[in-house]
C-alpha cells in the first residue's frame, strides 16, 4: 500500500518550499531552508530519506527545485531568489554525492527575483544508425536516420527487405514516420523515394507505440494511445487500411 503521509522533519525551523517528484516517481526532492532533502521510494512503497542530499551556503534559502529528464542521469535544478545551480549525482564505492555541474549566468541577478524553474519535458528524439565492423570487431556509430526535436521516439521497426536496393524504417513517436533510405560508402544516410514515403495526414493524429511489419515488408501495424490497432499500406503514400479495437473486431 501506497505510503499516505510522511512525516518530514518535526523541527519547528524547518519550512518547506517546494516538492518535485523524478520522472519515474522513484525519487522526490524537497526544498528545505538552505537544503534539499532527497527521498526513495523502497519496494514496501515507504518513503526514505537518503543520507546524501544537497547542500547550500547557509544565508542562501532554496526556493524552487525540478528534476531532469532520467536519460541524462540524475539532474536536479536548484533556485534560490536570485540564483540557479544544476546538481548531478555521481555514484562511487561509498554510495555516492550530488554534484554541483553548473551555475547558468543570469544577467543582473541582484536585481532578479527567481519564481520557478523547470527543465524542458521535451527532448531530441533521435534515431541513429549503427553498423557492425568485422574488422574491428564492434558497433561503430554513424549517421543520423532522422531527428525530431518535439517528439520521443518509441519504437522504430525496420521492413523485411526482400531484394530491395534501399532499408525502409518505420519509426513511433507523436506520429508515424516512414523513411526509405540508403547507406553511402561514408556510412552516411541517404533519403530516397520520399514523395511515396509521406503518411496521410488526416490519419496521422495520435501518438504511436508500437510497430511491426508483415513478412514481405509491405504492411505495418501500428498501435497509438487511443487504445487503436491500425493497419498502414502504400499505395503513392502510407494510408491506414483498417482499424482494429483491442478486442480484435474490425472498426
Amino acid at each position: 500500500m501506497l505510503q499516505p503521509n510522511i512525516l518530514l522533519d518535526q523541527s519547528p525551523s524547518h519550512c518547506i518550499k517546494d516538492v518535485a517528484v523524478n520522472w519515474h516517481g522513484t525519487k522526490m526532492a524537497v526544498c528545505s531552508n538552505n537544503c534539499v532533502i532527497i527521498w526513495s521510494m523502497n519496494n514496501q512503497q515507504k518513503w526514505i530519506k537518503e543520507d546524501v542530499g544537497i547542500e547550500l551556503d547557509k544565508l542562501k534559502t532554496v526556493q524552487k527545485v525540478s528534476w531532469a529528464h532520467p536519460e541524462f542521469g540524475q539532474i536536479i535544478a536548484v533556485s534560490t531568489v536570485n540564483e540557479i545551480s544544476i546538481w548531478e549525482f555521481a555514484a562511487t564505492d561509498c554510495g555516492g554525492q550530488w554534484c554541483n555541474r553548473t551555475s547558468p549566468p543570469l544577467s543582473e541577478p541582484r536585481h532578479l527575483l527567481i519564481r520557478d524553474i523547470s527543465f524542458s519535458p521535451s527532448y531530441f528524439g533521435e534515431v541513429k544508425l549503427f553498423q557492425y565492423d568485422d574488422f574491428k570487431n564492434e558497433w561503430v556509430a554513424g549517421d543520423y536516420v532522422t531527428k525530431s526535436p518535439n517528439s520521443q521516439i518509441h519504437d522504430v521497426a525496420f521492413a523485411p527487405n526482400p531484394g530491395r536496393s534501399f532499408h525502409t524504417l518505420a519509426i513511433a513517436g507523436a506520429e508515424l514516420e516512414i523513411i526509405d533510405f540508403k547507406v553511402t560508402d561514408h556510412f552516411k544516410v541517404k533519403r530516397v523515394n520520399q514523395d511515396r514515403n509521406k503518411v496521410d495526414p488526416e490519419q496521422n493524429r495520435v501518438e504511436v507505440w508500437k510497430l511491426s511489419w508483415s513478412s514481405l515488408g509491405t504492411t505495418l501495424c501500428a498501435t497509438g494511445d487511443d487504445g487503436l490497432i491500425r493497419l498502414w499500406k502504400n499505395n503513392n503514400r502510407w494510408e491506414c487500411t483498417r482499424t482494429i479495437k483491442f478486442n480484435g473486431m474490425a472498426v
